[in-house]
Formats: C-alpha cells, structure tokens, sequence
C-alpha cells in the first residue's frame, strides 16, 4: 500500500481495535479463501470504517490489501475518479510499477483492471462507504471487479446502483450484520459551532487554515462531529471533514448552504485574480472543482478547466497533468451539445497532451517482454505515428503469453492499427482458422509478412506458407529500390532456403542485395560476389559484418578519409565483436568511433553514429552514456529506450522511465506557427477579420503579415487554403503533433470556430 494512502488510514483507524477479535477472525478466513464478495452492513457509528482500516493495516500474513474510504464529506474521496486514482496508486506501489501517463478516463480505468487481474487472488480490495458515493462519472460499485476478493461496506439502507451489472457477483455477495452504536448528530452542539460545520458541510474538506482563512475562526479541529484526514497532496497537512455521512447529510439539510458557498466563490476568484500563486489553497485546485460539479456550476467549472495558470498550478503540486485532464473530460461528459465550450476544452486538452511523453515505439513492447502488459497497453497510447508497429511487437514479446488479455488490448484499437498484431497473435496462438481468414487482410507488407512468419512458425503448412508469400510479393511489388526493405523482411521470415533465394533475386540496391543473399542462405561464394560490388566504404562496413573471430576485424583496415565515416565503421566493428563475444575488442573499438565524433559538428549525422553505437556497447552503462549524447530528442528518447530492450528487467527498469521522461517534447515555435496557420486559416473561412487580425498580428512570418495587409479579406481566405509557410531552414515541425491539432478545425459552426480561436490565442499566446 502506498505510504500516502496508508497515513490516511492511520488517521481513520482506531489506536487498539478492542471487541472485534470474532470479525476479524471472520475476515482473515475471508481473505484465505476462494476469491468472493463480502458485504458488511453498517449503521453509521457501528465501527465499520474502524474495523476495515485496520484490517486494511494490519492484514492477515500472506495477505496483500488495497484500500479506499469513500466519504461523502471530503469531495476529493467520493467519486468513481477519486477510487480510480487511489487504488491505482496503490497497485503500483504494490506490483512495483510506475504509473505511466493516462490523459482520459477510459485509459485510468482499463489501467486500474489490468493490475487488479495482474496482482490475484492474493489481493483482497476493501471499499468502505459505498453509501457515501457521490455517483460523479458512474458508480465505483460498477468499477469493482467480478473476480478476486472484494470487501465492502456501507449502511442498511445501501442498494447495488443501477449500472452495476445483472450479474456482477456484488449483487449475491455475503452480507454480514454489525452491530450498531450511537452516532453523533447536530443535536447538542453549540450555536458557534454551525457556522464551521456548514462551511465543511457545503465545501466537503478544509484545513484549519482554510477554515480560519475563510470564518476568521480558530479551533476548527477540536470540534464535535469534526475529524481529521491527511491531504492527499500534502502529508503534513490535515482536512476537516464532518464525522459520517448521515451528519453531513444532516448539515446539508438544517444549514442554509448559499452563504458559504458565495464565500467559496469569492475565496477562488481572490486567487484565480493573483494566477494560482504557490500559495493557493490545495482544496481550490482539487475539491472546489469536485462541488461546483456536484452542483452542475457550468460556467465556473468552464472558466476553471480553461485557466492555464491554474493547470500549471495544479502539475507543480501534484507533479501530473492527470488531475486536469479529468476535470475537462468530466465537464464536457456535462456539456456534449455546447460545441463552443468543447471547442475551447479541447484547446486546453491539447496543450496538456502536448507536453505528455510521446512514447517511442519500441518502449511498450519493452515493458510487455518484462510482463506489464497492462503499462505497455497505456503507453501505447502515447506512441506517434507507428502504432501498428508498436502493437505489435507488444504481441509478438508480451511474457506470458495470455491471448484473452492480448484479445482484449488488440480489439482496442482500430481495425487498420491492428492489422498486423491480429496476424501476430493468431501465430503465436496457432489458430490457422483465424490465419486463413486474415488473407483477405493483406493489403498491406508489414500484414502480409507476419502471416508469412506466423505460417513458417507452424512449420507443417507448407501450402499455407507458399500461399502467404505469394500475396506479400504480389503487395511489395516488382522489384524496385524502394521494395527492398520490405523484401528484406520478407526474407526473414521466410528463412534460408530456395523460397528466399528467389526473393533475394529481385533486390535492387547493391548493400541490401548482398544481406538479401546472406540472409537467404546462398552460396557464400555467390554471396561474396555481390559483396565485389559494393562501394568500399559499404564494402569494408560488409566485411566488419561477417567477420567470424576478432583477428578478422583487426586485419581491417577502416578507412580515415572522414570522421563520421569512420565512426560509424568503428560502431559497425563494435558491434560484430559484441556479437563475437570480443567484448574488450567492441569496448576498444566503440572508444575510436567516440573520439571520431568530436571533430564533427553534423549533428543528425552524429545522432545516427551515437544511436548505433547505443546499440553495439556490450555495457548497459556505455550503451546509455552513448544513448544520453544523442542531440535529437526523440532519437535520444528512442535510443534509451533501446537499452533498456537489451537489459534485463532489474537493471531496466529505471532505464526505460528515462526513456518516457525523455520523450516529454514541448511545443515548438514552428509547430505553433503552423498550428497558428490553421487558425487564421479557420477565422478567414468564418469571415471573422477581427479575431483573423489578431492572429496574424501574432504570426512570426513576415510574409503573412504582408499578405493581410496587402489582400482584400477574400483574397487572403483563398491564400490561407493553401499549406502553411515552410519553417525556417533547420527547424524541424512535429506534423504528426499539427496533424492531431488540425482534427480540432473540423467544426462547422462559426461559433465553436471562434470560442476555438479566441482560447488558442490566449492560452498559446498569452
């Protein structure tokens, strides 16, 4: 359990247990047993939250708890998102998985179900307070899982919500009576103490300071019906809640609400006017948002989700954008006919994702080998451009192999992303029927090549097989220079033999002809004969290559002629004595092609020679210094993360979130001058000139300044049709990051065209 979350039991959670000795004898059987679902049925003030803090504490030997209190007067504990991202922070403490980024929440809670099935029968969840859930988003009874052990509470007149399945066990899961106590009500507190009580009633969680700050009272705390609960932001500080959910419900009633709500308000614009200093109160970042949701406040929850300020508040705090990306998913859950506040949500949501890892494609598939599947499948969400890649080779390394969860993750993403996973794990599966009707889905090489190795795995298809290469030469093509890779794969997954040879025939280029030749098993007579033609330098790069002991890669001799030249020839020696088991030879050679880089000031060509030679170190340290010298962000965010696949999942792990935390890109002046190009672009379709002005007022290109200037207004709207000006020479634009901006300028209405462009201006241009 995480220590955050396990202080915050400490505080619920009686000093000494007394007169529980049979209940919790009952719960360790419980948890011992066969996976069920027990229900306890408590009266407020019987004990019930008493009695499963501590059981949550102090667990049976063997037994493995994760926890949630649901309480109904703290508004950042009774909601289907607030169970979500407790217990997920639990299970990643307790399986020992860093959470990965989870921009939406349907993302946050397939996350949380792949590591409720990762961590077992072993695992015993308890929610207490299942009558105190708020409902916001969905129930979190309809969250908990049919299988394993789940221990839940809440009073007598508790019933199974409404989303919750037919079927779901929670529905015929044992209930056992607790006796019931007093509880604490209104009745005998004094009249000073009501001003306090229906301020925590109406805000649902305040410090004292908050509370002071707010009535200009002290003592808070000390309070009758007033208990104490660790922030969870802070784990110093304490929040003020009322004691039980029917003493809030009772405050809620006989308390006028509307005086401490204005204060609320006011106190937020006090410091929404001063830019959400470091100073501002944790609960107007978090738990205000919570009720003015509760109260379907629309246009306060919409000048909160669309401040940047109070985003970039809330990321220092918590060190996460999660917190406000949920906030605006939930309010346009709220809002789904208002096109103009969408708009505006997801100029806000794009900036967010923007500075969110962009995953490299090979780092899922990393996780998937080392059994986190359920990582890989989140991360695979932030992967750009070569999501078919990706899942695929999530199918092809996930250890153990479990073809319902890969099902599952595979039937998740559109048909076209999927293609070749589907045909990976139909082979791995061995399901020929599956297979055979995948053929009429081999439009496409990397499709078309995975059947080809999928049939070849089977090793008794040889009709099958044939077949399968047949329609992958018919999708590469003749033979041409641009088939060659494709081809080449083709090659591998066919494997030596007379059907490759064939294949290595039609290979145009003379570098990939020969490793076409050698690949298929040729004669090595034939082999080194197209190895004849090369160029010398591919020549040299070829015999490094084939070398067989390490006295072959010392007779070479590497030519000087040119620093990059030869580095990268010293990263090819490097890497065929790694592979030759020389690993004092590819640490010696791997140091020339380092001292050959420095005289070069060719950074994309140094990137390249440096991302090689990551991959030749026989060190995981000298492969990641190598990685860590990379300029190119994204090459360096793909080199670690290509250590990382060559270290085992001990030494890794760290290695592969330096590879995440690389691959965070902020947004770049050219991609927000193309971004604004589609603007201005938008606006003159509208014919809103005043808006179109103050974009271009903004644009960094002289030219499109002029061109307003100069242009009638319908003039410039046909000249905003066409592509967007180049960048300057050496600046290098995200288009796929554009791209994904550009889907927000669909909008037909004029109106969300305008909400759109008036928030890009002051967010991205403030």
């Amino acid at each position: 359990m995480a220590d955050r979350y396990r202080d915050a039991l400490r505080d619920t959670a009686p000093g000494v247990l007394r007169g529980r000795e049979d209940e919790l004898g009952d719960l360790a059987a419980f948890a011992a047993g066969a996976p069920a679902h027990r229900h306890l049925r408590a009266p407020a003030g019987a004990g019930g939250t008493a009695l499963l803090s501590w059981f949550a504490l102090h667990p049976p030997e063997g037994t493995r708890v994760v926890a949630f209190l649901v309480t109904r007067g703290l508004a950042e504990q009774d909601h289907r998102a607030a169970f979500v991202e407790e217990v997920l922070e639990q299970l990643a403490d307790l399986l020992d998985q860093p959470l990965p980024p989870l921009p939406t929440t349907a993302l946050r809670e397939a996350h949380l179900r792949g590591l409720l099935a990762e961590a077992g029968d072993g695992l015993v969840l308890v929610v207490d307070g299942l009558d105190e859930d708020s409902g916001q988003g969905g129930s979190i009874a309809a969250l908990l899982p049919a299988g394993g052990h789940v221990l839940t509470c809440a009073t007598p007149g508790w019933q199974v919500p409404v989303d919750v399945p037919p079927d779901h066990p929670l529905r015929s899961a044992e209930v056992v009576d607790l006796a019931p106590s007093p509880a604490a009500t209104l009745d005998g507190l004094p009249d000073s103490a009501h001003d306090v009580l229906g301020l925590l009633a109406t805000a649902r969680g305040l410090t004292a300071d908050d509370v002071a700050d707010l009535l200009e009272v002290d003592g808070a705390a000390a309070l009758p019906g007033v208990v104490q609960r660790r922030s969870g932001w802070h784990p110093g500080r304490r929040v003020l809640l009322l004691a039980h959910a029917e003493l809030q419900r009772e405050a809620e009633r006989t308390l006028p609400p509307a005086r401490h709500r204005e204060a609320l308000h006011a106190w937020a614009e006090q410091y929404r006017a001063l830019g959400w200093p470091p100073t501002t109160p944790e609960y107007l970042l978090g738990g205000y948002f919570r009720v003015l949701l509760a109260e379907r406040d629309v246009p306060r929850l919409l000048e909160l989700a669309t401040d940047h300020r109070r985003h970039d508040a809330t990321l220092a705090v918590t060190g996460s954008d999660s917190r406000a990306l949920q906030e605006i998913a939930e309010l346009a859950a709220l809002i789904p006919d208002d096109t103009a506040a969408l708009a505006r949500l997801a100029i806000h949501q794009d900036r967010l994702l923007g500075r969110a890892p962009r995953v490299p494609t090979t780092l899922p598939a990393v996780w998937a080998g080392w059994g986190h599947l359920t990582r890989a499948a989140s991360l695979l969400h932030g992967v750009v451009g070569e999501v078919r890649t990706a899942l695929a080779e999530v199918v092809r390394r996930a250890e153990p192999f479990d073809p319902d969860r890969l099902g599952e993750l595979v039937a998740s993403f559109p048909r076209d992303d999927s293609a070749p996973a589907r045909a990976v794990l139909a082979g791995r599966a061995g399901d020929r029927d599956r297979l055979t009707a995948l053929r009429k889905e081999a439009t496409e090489v990397d499709v078309a090549v995975e059947l080809v190795r999928a049939w070849v795995a089977l090793g008794d298809a040889a009709d099958d097989t044939d077949d399968a290469v047949r329609v992958a030469e018919d999708v590469i093509g003749p033979p041409r220079t641009a088939a060659d890779a494709p081809r080449l794969d083709l090659i591998r997954a066919v494997g030596p033999g007379p059907v490759a040879q064939r294949l290595a025939a039609a290979v145009v280029g003379p570098v990939p002809r020969v490793a076409a030749f050698d690949l298929a098993g040729a004669d090595p007579e034939q082999v080194r004969a197209e190895a004849a033609r090369l160029a010398p330098t591919d020549r040299v790069r070829w015999a490094l290559a084939t070398a067989t002991a390490p006295g072959e890669l010392a007779a070479i001799r590497i030519p000087r002629t040119h620093p990059l030249g030869a580095a990268s020839l010293a990263v090819a020696a490097a890497r065929r004595a790694r592979e030759l088991g020389a690993a004092e030879v590819a640490d010696r050679l791997g140091a020339t092609a380092v001292r050959g880089l420095a005289t070069t000031a060719e950074s994309r060509a140094r990137d390249d020679v440096l991302l090689a030679l990551s991959e030749a170190g026989t060190r995981p340290v000298d492969a990641l210094a190598a990685a860590r010298r990379v300029v190119d962000r994204r090459t360096r965010a793909a080199a670690i993360a290509g250590v990382a696949a060559r270290s085992t999942p001990a030494a890794g792990r760290d290695i592969a979130l330096l590879a995440e935390s690389e691959a965070r890109e902020p947004v770049t002046d050219q991609e927000r001058e193309a971004c604004l190009w589609l603007v201005i672009g938008a606006l003159a379709e509208v014919g809103d000139h005043d808006l179109l002005a103050a974009a271009v007022r903004r644009s960094a290109d002289p030219a499109v300044r002029a061109d307003h200037a100069r242009l009638d207004p319908g003039e410039f709207a046909l000249r905003t049709e066409g592509p967007a000006p180049e960048p300057p020479l050496g600046h290098v634009v995200d288009h796929d990051r554009v791209a994904a901006f550009a889907r927000r300028w669909t909008h037909t209405d004029p109106a969300a065209v305008r909400a759109a462009a008036s928030e890009f201006l002051r967010v991205w241009w403030p």
